[in-house]
């Protein structure tokens, strides 16, 4: 329900904003386009994207407004001015947090976003279907250069352009028109672009290997994170470190903390928490916590243990504090490390929450500042004995500064903030420095004092 009213107060503001815009209610836009000026349309495309207005009707409106020898060329540097407005917003995002993502996790999708750049956005310039704003804002989230996105939305926009004014000219249906128009522009860019490609290939370095390259990455990350393997050197002799990753990571994201630990003789467990393909994790912030409490009691049962240790990062921590606090975990755990933790939330969140995607994952509604969920963690009472270590740092972005510190009422030094203000987000993954400060806060690795039968360590529990 609140991603509909999201939703549909967004659709009200851009109705409002341009009837007022048009001047005698919205109908006029498609009548006599507008009492427009060149000024005034060129700071209109500026402002278009924040007022969630749709590019191709702000098009038609432009291309009623003048004549042959102008109209094309200012509804294409329009179009530039849009993109520019969107694309940078994007762009200091991704350069801050979607690109050290890509790093950690997908290097190869990340060297085939970089050296294809200018290719996928005069593909996907090309698809009338899809709007040009949400490219434009996967464009810079993506961190795509400045120069090659450009050049790929000057080549596709002006053509268009021309075939927008041209449609709105004739007799016959207009969308029906601009479509047909498009897909022989696509032949036609068809062409030159798989010649290029060919020559790329022979070079080693074309589209198509590189997306083979992605590909497999995938399919390589699906099989690895969806298969049980065992590990050769867990024995359950000593107290294990469970790794918990973020939103949108997988177990590999925490593989160079993993190999440190295991250096320095720990034993250490990492489950697949699903999510989208099964492999990034994207569930529900209590669904997951229940999901581990499960894996853990079943770790118990096989290796005759009962006690853990939890090292996690960003969401990862909220989940491993649900499970701690709210489903009894303290029982098991004495000591939770967290890295990045987003108690209080993540405006980030939102850019998600204002578009379609709030729908499909809750988790970014348990992440948003002042979720319920988030209130009901930070009520939670701390049992004597356990430990929570907090990583925080102000130059997260995700979590900065003291945000990454959990509060709550119920607390006697039970809560150790561990200033990392060198490290942003993503480097908690892989910077020495984490690793050899969580193996310090661990301590040595604990040998498991077992209980001398199975009857005995049902009546601790209880």
């Amino acid at each position: 329900m609140l991603e509909l009213l999201l939703l549909t107060a967004g659709g009200t503001f851009a109705y409002h904003v341009w009837a007022t815009i048009c001047e005698g209610g919205f109908s006029q836009c498609f009548t006599r386009g507008g009492d427009l000026t060149i000024l005034k349309y060129l700071a209109l495309g500026l402002l278009r994207p924040f007022t969630l207005f749709p590019q191709f009707i702000f098009e038609v409106l432009g291309a009623k407004a003048w004549n042959f020898v102008w109209t094309p060329w200012i509804m294409a540097l329009s179009s530039i001015l849009s993109w520019l407005a969107v694309f940078a917003l994007a762009k200091i995002i991704g350069k801050k947090i979607i690109t050290p993502w890509l790093s950690s996790n997908l290097p190869q999708t990340h060297k085939f976003l970089r050296s294809q750049d200018w290719k996928i956005t005069l593909l996907t310039r090309t698809i009338p279907f899809v709007p040009f704003d949400v490219l434009s804002l996967c464009y810079g989230l993506l961190d795509f250069r400045w120069k090659a996105t450009l050049l790929a939305t000057l080549v596709t926009t002006i053509p268009e352009s021309y075939i927008i004014y041209y449609s709105t000219r004739t007799e016959g249906a207009l969308f029906k028109d601009i479509v047909f128009s498009m897909i022989i522009l696509n032949v036609f860019y068809c062409i030159p672009g798989l010649i290029w490609e060919y020559r790329s290939r022979r070079k080693g370095g074309g589209l198509w290997i590189r997306l083979n390259a992605m590909w497999s990455e995938l399919l390589f990350e699906v099989k690895t994170n969806n298969d049980i393997v065992k590990r050769q050197n867990f024995t359950g002799d000593k107290v294990p470190i469970l790794l918990l990753y973020g939103f949108f990571s997988s177990r590999r994201s925490l593989s160079v903390i993993e190999r440190h630990l295991k250096a320095k003789g720990y034993e250490v467990l990492s489950f697949n928490l699903g999510g989208l393909l099964g492999v990034f994790f994207t569930r529900g912030i209590i669904e997951t916590a229940h999901f581990i409490d499960f894996k853990i009691k079943k770790q118990f049962e096989k290796y005759d243990f009962s006690k853990i240790q939890i090292v996690a990062h960003s969401k990862g921590g909220l989940v491993a504090l649900w499970w701690l606090l709210r489903l009894g975990g303290y029982r098991y755990c004495d000591r939770v490390i967290t890295m990045g933790t987003p108690y209080k939330g993540t405006k980030l969140t939102w850019l998600l929450l204002i578009t379609p995607i709030g729908f499909l994952w809750r988790d970014m509604w348990q992440m948003r500042p002042g979720s319920r969920m988030l209130k009901v963690l930070s009520e939670s009472y701390i049992p004597e004995g356990v430990k929570i270590f907090c990583f925080y740092s102000g130059k997260d972005r995700v979590s900065s500064g003291i945000d990454g510190i959990f509060n709550t009422k119920n607390v006697s030094g039970q809560i150790v903030p561990v200033a990392m203000h060198h490290i942003s987000h993503f480097e908690y993954l892989h910077k020495r420095d984490v690793a050899d400060e969580i193996a310090k806060l661990l301590g040595p690795p604990e040998v498991i004092q077992r209980q001398s039968n199975h009857q005995d360590r049902v009546q601790n529990e209880s």
